[in-house]
């Protein structure tokens, strides 16, 4: 406990002095470790206040991008965190610096996730808008749902199903093997919320 005080009490302290004499990349990493102290503790606005200067040393250091693990974090960090708080404009901000410069699909991961959620929840409410996105991400991901599935979508789906369990007792759904890609389940979730709250039954049910 005593450790983590002096963390508070150093970084506002170094956030305050003149940024010439304290190095930044230094400072940034101090900011980020408070950060996650804080959002251990469930304290989201100060994190978010933490994350925000975090930002600001990374962007006067110069690092930023150059540092790609570092400013990846960061920004995925930030994005949930201004999220959280309903700052979508800001989170939608650091998800598009994220889409345009990480160099991988798992990389961008969390800002295809935020960016649907972030169309879908905000203000707007544009559930219809998230779903296209959300299928948009699992088509990344080798999945192929359309947005406006029919009697003949459901019917192929069950033929799947009913194939798989030809001549095997109901049990055997326990003993599926559990796929390890959860990333995708995390999309076809939501995705399930919004069309049931859209009322596409069609879609909530494949």
């Amino acid at each position: 406990a005593n450790t983590e005080w002096a963390l508070f009490v150093a970084a506002d302290h170094l956030n305050s002095v003149v940024p010439e004499l304290v190095p930044r990349m230094e400072l940034a990493r101090l900011n980020f470790r408070v950060a996650k102290i804080n959002l251990a503790k469930g304290a989201t606005l100060g994190a978010n206040v933490n994350l925000n200067d975090c930002l600001t040393c990374l962007n006067q250091s110069g690092e930023k991008w150059k540092d790609y693990d570092f400013t990846l974090n960061l920004l995925n960090e930030l994005m949930e965190s201004e999220y959280s708080i309903g700052k979508f404009e800001m989170a939608f901000m650091h998800l598009q610096d994220v889409l345009e410069n990480a160099t991988s699909l798992d990389d961008k991961f969390t800002a295809y996730f935020y960016k649907m959620k972030t169309f879908a929840e905000d203000e707007n409410r544009d559930y219809q808008k998230g779903i296209v996105v959300g299928l948009q991400i699992c088509k990344m991901y080798g999945i192929t749902i359309p947005n406006s599935p029919n009697r003949t979508d459901l019917m192929k789906e069950n033929v799947k199903l009913e194939m798989k369990l030809r001549n095997q007792p109901l049990t055997v759904l326990s003993k599926l093997p559990r796929t390890d890609d959860s990333t995708v389940f995390r999309i076809l979730n939501e995705v399930h919320h919004y069309a049931t709250f859209e009322g596409n039954n069609d879609l909530a049910a494949l």
